[in-house]
């Protein structure tokens, strides 16, 4: 339980940065960016929180097994 309350935070802790980076940096291009990134990161965190945790661990399982890695040809 503490590792998945930790990732919730995690999660939105750098959710409100881009969020705040956003309203900085709103002169440039790259708030539309910050916003949307922010938005998927609380949808995440809300998807997390909200399914029980043997399902969130599954999920995550998934996450990891589709994730894109990075080869050194």
């Amino acid at each position: 339980m503490g590792q998945a309350a930790q990732n919730l935070r995690d999660l939105l802790s750098l959710a409100r940065m881009l969020r705040r980076f956003a309203i900085e940096r709103s002169h440039d291009n790259h708030h539309v960016l910050f916003i949307s990134a922010a938005m998927a990161l609380e949808a995440r965190a809300h998807a997390l929180a909200t399914t029980p945790q043997a399902a969130a661990m599954e999920l995550e399982r998934a996450n990891a097994l589709h994730a894109p890695v990075d080869r050194l040809v």
